[in-house]
């Protein structure tokens, strides 16, 4: 899913962030709470 689409995000959903110039590796991260415009992630 990319950011903008119709589905929100779940609690246990995985995010996979891309790599960047400075951080080539990118990050992975679990969503612990939702709420609007904003989630918690761990």
């Amino acid at each position: 899913m990319k950011n903008g689409e119709e589905v929100l995000p779940q609690i246990g959903d995985i995010v996979i962030f891309d790599g960047y110039l400075f951080n080539p590796y990118g990050h992975v991260t679990i969503i612990l709470a939702v709420s609007t415009g904003e989630v918690g992630l761990i």
